[in-house]
């Protein structure tokens, strides 16, 4: 009888834990597809809250990185302000290294003020 009380009880504890652990990158993950990805500055007032970045293989995952930290810190946005490619158009850094290319994205992660 004891012994099946303190298996519910690592359960239960576990499951506690499991779900303490699991849910902050989840939320982070959901949020950060409401996360935009700005060239310039914004028109609207906005706080900087930090610099965020993302560096991938491959450009969308890169792009996720940089969309998942800024939701990390609560932003609505991120001002990517890398020297403009030439053959994309998008603000970015490319990185060869050793024939493996890399997409850096670095921008200022922001909070839209309330107007």
């Amino acid at each position: 009888m004891r012994f099946r009380k303190l298996i519910a009880v690592v359960v239960v504890l576990s499951m506690g834990i499991l779900s303490n652990s699991c849910t902050p990158i989840y939320a982070s993950f959901v949020n950060a597809k409401k996360i935009k990805i700005l060239n310039e500055k914004p028109t609207r007032p906005y706080e900087e809250i930090d610099m965020v970045t993302g560096q991938d293989e491959d450009i969308e995952d890169a792009y996720r990185e940089i969309k998942i930290r800024a939701a990390d810190l609560g932003a609505d946005a991120v001002i990517i302000n890398q020297n403009q490619n030439q053959n994309t158009g998008i603000n970015q850094t490319v990185i060869i290294n050793s024939g493996s290319k890399q997409f850096v994205f670095v921008g200022m992660a922001i909070k839209y003020k309330k107007e």
